[in-house]
């Protein structure tokens, strides 16, 4: 039947910007022009590059990085960026909420 809430739709949220998914601790692809990086914690990436990087949690926390998942998606998507990679979550607790709600983003319907 039909969703009961926006939020129950496979595709909610799906940015304009093209949003692919990496495994939590790998390596996104290399950079190309107009790419950008979203990991959930800088204190797990202190050294990454401030131009093209983007954090959900300066501290490592779910609840900070669920707080902020989609005011940073909003952010990333309204600027000039041709694709994000976000890093995803530890599938545990909070994290789970945060891989479903990445994964319903990411999904463009095509």
């Amino acid at each position: 039947g039909a969703a009961l809430s926006p939020g129950q739709a496979r595709g909610h949220y799906a940015p304009r910007t093209a949003l692919t998914l990496f495994a939590r601790h790998a390596a996104p692809p290399p950079l190309r022009s107009g790419e950008a990086v979203v990991y959930q914690s800088r204190a797990e990436h202190p050294a990454a590059d401030e131009a093209t990087t983007f954090f959900l949690s300066g501290t490592g926390k779910s609840a900070e990085a669920a707080a902020n998942l989609f005011e940073t998606l909003h952010r990333l998507d309204a600027g000039s960026w041709t694709r994000l990679f976000v890093e995803k979550a530890d599938g545990a607790g909070l994290g789970s909420a945060i891989n479903d709600r990445l994964e319903r983003a990411a999904f463009r319907g095509k």
